[in-house]
Parts: C-alpha cells; sequence; structure tokens
C-alpha cells in the first residue's frame, strides 16, 4: 500500500503530504483540494502505466492543472509504497508542456534503484542497473520494465511489478444510472470488468452466478441483511444483454433495477467491489461515499469499505461532508484539509489535534468536527 503521498503544484495544491493508512478519509471545507487529492493519486498511477498524453486525458493537458502562478515549474509526485520488508519511494515530475522532467525510484530491495533526468542521453543508473534503450520523455521508466524483462533478473521484475500494483488507483464514482443499466453476457472464463461507474455489475452478477455461485450467495445474503424487504437478487436477459432486478420479500413480481431506489443501487455497487472476483485494485478512491445514503446507513458503508481494506494490498482514500460518515471512523484515519493565510492546502491529521481524546470525550467525531470546525481544530497543532 501506499504509506506517503506527496503533491506538488497540482490545482491548489502547492506542495502537500500525507501519511496514509488502510482507510483513509479526507475532510475540510470547499475548495481546499479534497478530490484534487484523489485526482492526483489517480493520475501517478496512470503516469506509471501509460504515456503523459493519455494519462492527462480526462482533464485537458498538464498545463491545464499545473498551480495557478508556478512559472516554468513542474508538477510533482512522490510516493512511498510498503511492500512489507521494504518502503520503496517513487518520485516524478511532469512539465506543463507533458513531458517527464525527472524520475526516481529508491529503497528497492532487489538493488534496482534508478533515476530518470529527461536531458540525458541513457538513465543514470545510482546503483548500476539500466532499464534499457533512449529515454522517452513522455513514457514512464517504471512502466518500461515489462518491456524489458530479458533485461532484467525475474526478482527485479517481480518487485517493479509489486510497486506497479500497490500505485494503482481506481476511482470509483458510482452512478445508479449505470448500475442499473443492462450489460452483456459474461464472457467465460474471464471476470466482467465493473467499471468505475458501477456500469457492467449485471455482466459481474452473470459471471458469479455461472462461475463463482458461492461468492454471489455471500453478496445476496449480505444485502438481505442490509435491506430487510429485499428477498432475491436476479439476473435477467432483456435484450441479448443481462440486467438486475429484485424480488421483494412476499412479492412474486420482479423489481427491475430501473425502478429501484438510488441507494439500495449504491449499496449494491458497494457490496460487488467487496467481493469482486479476482484481483482488486491496489488503491480505490471515492468521492463522498455519502451521496445517495441514508445517514443511518453510512455506518454500513464504512463497514463494507473496512472489509475490503482487510483485504490483501487494498487501501481506500476517499472524501466526505458527512459528519454522520465521520461518527463511524477513527481520528488517526482522518485528515483535515485547510488553508493557511498564504492559501497554501494544509493536512493534518485528527489525531494530531491538541487535546482530541479529551474533546472526544463529549463528542462524537462527527459532532466534534460539526461543531468546532476545520480552522478551529488545527489550531496549535505543531508542524
Amino acid at each position: 500500500m501506499i504509506t506517503h503521498i506527496r503533491i506538488r503544484n497540482y490545482k491548489c495544491l502547492a506542495d502537500i503530504g500525507l501519511k496514509l493508512g488502510r482507510f483513509n478519509v479526507l475532510v475540510g471545507p470547499n475548495d481546499t483540494g479534497k478530490t484534487s487529492v484523489l485526482e492526483a493519486m489517480w493520475l501517478l498511477s496512470n503516469l506509471s502505466t501509460v504515456e503523459v498524453g493519455k494519462a492527462f486525458a480526462r482533464m485537458g493537458a498538464p498545463r491545464d492543472v499545473l498551480r495557478h502562478g508556478v512559472r516554468d515549474g513542474a508538477i510533482g509526485f512522490e510516493a512511498t509504497v510498503d511492500l512489507g520488508h521494504v518502503r520503496p519511494v517513487f518520485t516524478m515530475d511532469i512539465s506543463e508542456a507533458g513531458t517527464i522532467r525527472s524520475e526516481s525510484l529508491r529503497g528497492c530491495a532487489s538493488n534496482t534503484d534508478y533515476s530518470f533526468d529527461a536531458s540525458a542521453k541513457q538513465p543514470s543508473q545510482p546503483r548500476g542497473l539500466t532499464l534499457g534503450g533512449r529515454p522517452r520523455a513522455e513514457m514512464s521508466r517504471l512502466s518500461d520494465h515489462n518491456r524489458l524483462g530479458t533485461a532484467l533478473a525475474r526478482e527485479q521484475v517481480e518487485e517493479l511489478d509489486h510497486i506497479t500494483k500497490a500505485l494503482c488507483c481506481v476511482r470509483y464514482e458510482l452512478s445508479p444510472r449505470s448500475i442499473a443499466a443492462p450489460s452483456p453476457p459474461a464472457p467465460e472464463p474471464r471476470v466482467p470488468e465493473l467499471k468505475p461507474s458501477g456500469e457492467g455489475i449485471a455482466s459481474l452478477l452473470d459471471y458469479m452466478l455461472l462461475v463463482e455461485r458461492d461468492r454471489f450467495d455471500q453478496l445476496q445474503d449480505r444485502l438481505r441483511k442490509l435491506v430487510p424487504y429485499i428477498d432475491k437478487l436476479a439476473v435477467r436477459p432483456v435484450g441479448g444483454k443481462r440486467q438486475i432486478g429484485f424480488f421483494l420479500r412476499g412479492d412474486k413480481e420482479l423489481i427491475p433495477a430501473s425502478l429501484a431506489s438510488d441507494g439500495l443501487l449504491i449499496l449494491l455497487g458497494y457490496l460487488a467491489l467487496l467481493y469482486l472476483p479476482g484481483n482488486p485494485p491496489g488503491v480505490i478512491l471515492i468521492d463522498e461515499p455519502e451521496n445517495g445514503i441514508h445517514p443511518q446507513r453510512l455506518r454500513e458503508v464504512v463497514t463494507l469499505l473496512r472489509q475490503l481494506c482487510q483485504q490483501e494490498s487494498v487501501q481506500v482514500v476517499m472524501t466526505t461532508h458527512s459528519p454522520y460518515l465521520l461518527d463511524w471512523v477513527k481520528p488517526e484515519e482522518v485528515h483535515i484539509l485547510t488553508r493557511g493565510e498564504d492559501l497554501a492546502v494544509r493536512a493534518t491529521c485528527m489525531a494530531d489535534v491538541p487535546d482530541i481524546e479529551e474533546l472526544r470525550k463529549g463528542y462524537q467525531l462527527g459532532e466534534l468536527w460539526f461543531n468546532y470546525g476545520e480552522d478551529e481544530l488545527v489550531k496549535g497543532v505543531k508542524r
């Protein structure tokens, strides 16, 4: 997992660092960079696997997201990855023109530390490993290692694979409409893709019914406990595709997903993530999971996301504006984002708030945040 992330010159983030655990919640007023942190982590994930242009495709170009007022600057990333026995650090700077200005990887167990300077003819190798070929300023050297397998020892390739997987972020923005939409039948034996919007969930459930029935039954049982009036979850053929439906208790008529509530569909989306067959993504990014969910069900959402983090190598980073959600998390899992007098965004772990345990004696965590506010809570925190 990623234990520390540093982001420089991305949108409103001048230079911000966050220590991350398995389960992380970002809170703060509007325009303090919560969503920008998720975007930047997702961007770094893409930069480690594809060309710069493709990585930035959804947001325009690097110059469009470079922090306002920065001239001849670069968007910078630094991520520390916990592999168990070592914690390598990956860094990358992207110029506003869209090229990789510099890149480095250090602290690896297999002696694969390297650096890459876009102005150099060859990558410089602090400890002697050459990742081969002419440097390409629009492609990460980390992403090159799969094409250089014959030049690397097996343990070196495996370690770079682990680093790439730990950096892999998927940003989920579950949409009830996408979850309800029909999707093609499951292509055996490959596990169908569950897209970040929830699209394809009917195909995924169809696959589970055909290939991993026990997993489907576990998901259905969990849904029944969360929504007691649901009796069965069904997948039916519609125009050559598959669509989700529900049977209510005491009713034999199937309710198509298109007529189900948004909250029910979003809960189903989170359950699909929890029971997803195959290897889960390394880092799951979620912006405001409370959207469409009744406040009393937020505890269940937090419980589902925590269970995801119990799987090997899975990490959750999410934002929220809901004090009800915060009631079910721990101070060490909460990062408060604020702007200082210089307008720079700063991150403070709620566990570092002075007298936090004393303050909690009279409030739940969400109440404390709501009543005191971010600026009052971080006042007096040593930097």
